[in-house]
């Protein structure tokens, strides 16, 4: 069945993801951060922050790295299906992304855009994967340089880093205040 092994990949990142978010879960209910207040003699503002009080788990970056690369299999599973299935698996076909324009626009990777075929050719140039890409030319952009990122080093900074927001809020009648806060839970809106 067309793309079949495409989806499959999917329905197994969607398993990773609910076993990612159960994992979050059970470390945030471990209670892992602590909030306080420090005064930032700097700007006479009160901030508060909040702390990891605990290595976060492995595991989180095993499962996240799970979800990402099968993700990024389903992409080059589609590649070679748009292909068309001629002749034997060629590990030249895959679904081209780029880190920029520039490169995307280049000789030698529009060779490998072509390969797809022109039908296929012209959705990868309506998506625009590379950063800064419009539409969701970036997020799979994202997805291309994470899967990157988790051969070669633990996802685990990448996910605090992503994790972290910062944002301010003035209690009526109060100070203004600086809130650092770490968002970690993922909904799959899907289901």
């Amino acid at each position: 069945m067309a793309l079949e092994d495409a989806r499959q990949k999917v329905e197994r990142a969607r398993k990773h993801i609910k076993d990612l978010n159960s994992a979050v879960l059970e470390f945030q209910e471990a209670n892992p951060c602590a909030m306080f207040v420090e005064h930032d003699a700097k700007t006479a503002e009160n901030v508060l922050k909040a702390g990891f009080g605990g290595k976060i788990p492995e595991q989180i970056a095993l499962i996240a790295g799970d979800a990402i690369h099968n993700l990024r299999c389903a992409l080059d599973l589609v590649a070679y299906e748009l292909r068309g299935r001629k002749g034997p698996v060629n590990v030249n076909v895959f679904f081209p992304i780029a880190w920029t324009r520039k490169e995307f626009e280049a000789p030698d990777h529009q060779a490998k855009v072509r390969k797809l075929g022109i039908d296929a050719a012209s959705i990868v140039h309506a998506l625009q994967p590379y950063k800064g890409g419009n539409g969701p030319g970036t997020r799979l952009f994202e997805l291309h340089a994470l899967d990157i990122r988790d051969k070669h080093k633990s996802l685990i900074g990448l996910l605090v880093g992503f994790g972290l927001v910062t944002y301010e809020y003035e209690p009526p009648g109060e100070e203004r205040v600086m809130v650092i806060g770490a968002p970690w839970y993922y909904s799959d809106a899907q289901n």
